[in-house]
């Protein structure tokens, strides 16, 4: 198995505390066979539910842990862009909280990145979502690919392992949902090799999608409008 050099893992987070223990568990676990320095970086976007406590608990047992606690919440893409500023080594992967991805999976997006690749980003194979939120997915990700121009498969697959160095003068301005549309338009911009991967999605166990609220869905497009 390939290690990189360093690795910083951020989840962003939101009332995520019954999914939290797994997947930090799960994470901990592998980084020791993926990178030789690594560290997780968990940015709580002042959840209402149990997660602070629960990721002060997870930190008393995994001594890499970076918690950062948002006092109101300021969204999604404000949530990562913290986490990327804290974080330490030249590689970083983000994915959510909320175990619809498989974190095990991020040795297949490391096998794929090589001296020449940016960016090896995932795209969903058998949506796990309603039929009603897959529709709504695919008509947002065709919308947004063909507005931005962007070449990827999957806009908002929330799963990307990307060379730290590549956030240099990107400039992100979204705060909300619409932070993976502008990043990565903003990366294509650079005329950098992008790979991509195809990656399971899996059913959400606890709590529900926060994108898929009015309010949110009202947010995402006002700032894409703005983008």
């Amino acid at each position: 198995m390939k290690k990189l050099s360093g690795l910083s893992i951020i989840f962003p987070s939101f009332n995520d505390s019954l999914s939290l223990p797994e997947i930090i568990s799960k994470t901990s676990k592998l980084l020791p066979l993926l990178a030789t320095r690594f560290e997780i970086i968990i940015v709580n976007d002042a959840s209402l539910d149990k997660t602070q406590s629960v990721l002060e608990n997870l930190q008393k047992r995994i001594p890499f842990i970076t918690i950062i606690k948002h006092s109101k919440n300021l969204g999604y893409g404000a949530t990562l862009i913290h986490g990327f500023r804290k974080a330490k080594y030249d590689y970083l992967f983000y994915t959510d909280s909320d175990g619809q991805y498989d974190v095990g999976e991020l040795k297949e997006l490391i096998k794929a990145m090589d001296s020449k690749t940016e960016m090896v980003t995932g795209f969903k194979v058998n949506r796990s979502d309603s039929l009603i939120r897959r529709f709504i997915g695919s008509l947002y990700n065709q919308t947004i690919r063909i507005i931005f121009q962007l070449k990827i498969r999957d806009v908002d697959c929330d799963f990307r392992l990307f060379r730290k160095r590549i956030l240099k003068n990107l400039n992100l301005k979204a705060r909300g949902g619409s932070f993976d549309a502008e990043f990565m338009k903003k990366i294509q911009e650079k005329n950098v090799i992008i790979k991509e991967i195809p990656v399971h999605h899996y059913s959400r166990k606890f709590g529900k999608s926060q994108f898929f609220s009015l309010p949110n869905l009202f947010t995402t497009f006002w700032e894409l409008t703005k983008i």
